[in-house]
């Protein structure tokens, strides 16, 4: 194996759209780090508020900051390729540009690789200041539950907010300019078909907004994991996997309209069961998955029934005033 000295430059590619409200923050995450032989390469999409604004202020004051400008918006996977093609580093990182690292990232992340056989790490995130709603709950329970050389299966559990590269693995692949969602997926399938350990950590974070709408909650956990499901090895239960999650939020959102929240947390737990089970054995037990299958759709069927005959058509309570 490979030993990495702590001496050689890590550099830190942020692709950003229209970040003016979060980029000074990822970058000063960024400047916090106890660790002096970084470069951050920040491609601009061709943004159209006061980003380039921000970024111009930063690269005033830091020589080692570097901007590139798009004069047409290219997507990520472009700016990234173009970031990487500026870059000097021996360990390549890409950050989201509303993500910020946590402290000594940096030398964490640089242990992680001298202590392990890997060619690229990713992590867990969490939010900067916690609400504890329903989409942060909901979310958690996405992420993996270990620290795990990754399978083609398990990517759609991954957080690519941050992702970290050595160098020769980005010489010899690259993000597919051609995609605007689930790139980042379909970049480490590849990885992995070509016997790359990827590897995911639980001992390292990066801070990272949670979905605060329902509609950026779809997109992030189905959307963005559709290619995930097409790919994997376990294609019928992967897709058997996201269509009962589907079904519960379409349940769910019925009872939270008509007050039905006891059956709806019933549904989470049963749900939180089987995505814990899932996660922990990494392998579906038919028998297992047939009755919570069998379970979570009785409950969607029920409601649904209960919502087109107004069974349900005003709010009850499970408690006495």
């Amino acid at each position: 194996m490979e030993h990495i000295k702590f001496e050689k430059i890590i550099s830190i590619i942020i692709p950003v759209y229209n970040g003016e409200k979060t980029i000074s923050d990822c970058i000063k995450s960024i400047l916090n780090q106890k660790y002096d032989k970084i470069e951050i390469i920040i491609v601009n999409d061709n943004s159209t508020d006061n980003t380039l604004k921000i970024l111009e202020q930063f690269e005033s004051k830091f020589d080692f900051i570097k901007i590139i400008n798009f004069s047409e918006n290219k997507g990520s996977p472009c700016a990234m390729n173009t970031g990487f093609k500026h870059s000097n580093g021996f360990l390549i990182y890409y950050l989201d540009s509303d993500a910020e690292l946590s402290e000594n990232f940096i030398k964490k992340s640089i242990n992680i690789f001298k202590d392990n056989d890997i060619d690229v790490l990713t992590c867990r995130y969490t939010p900067k200041s916690p609400k504890q709603n329903i989409y942060e709950i909901l979310f958690s329970m996405w992420q993996l539950s270990d620290n795990i050389i990754v399978k083609s299966d398990q990517i759609g559990n991954i957080p690519g907010c941050f992702l970290g590269f050595k160098r020769e693995i980005l010489e010899h692949f690259n993000f597919n300019e051609k995609m605007r969602a689930a790139y980042d997926q379909e970049f480490l399938h590849r990885l992995i078909n070509n016997k790359k350990n990827i590897f995911f950590s639980r001992d390292l974070f990066v801070y990272h907004p949670i979905p605060d709408k329902f509609s950026t909650l779809i997109k992030r956990l189905f959307v963005q994991s559709s290619w995930t499901c097409s790919q994997s090895k376990t294609n019928f239960w992967m897709i058997a996997y996201y269509l009962i999650i589907t079904c519960l939020f379409i349940s769910g959102i019925i009872l939270l309209i008509f007050g039905q929240y006891l059956l709806f947390f019933a549904g989470l737990i049963l749900y939180q069961i089987y995505l814990s089970y899932k996660i922990l054995k990494y392998k579906i037990n038919f028998r297992k998955f047939f009755i919570l299958l069998c379970v979570m759709n009785s409950i969607t069927l029920i409601n649904i029934a209960a919502f087109f005959k107004g069974i349900f058509s005003k709010p009850q309570k499970f408690w006495k005033d």
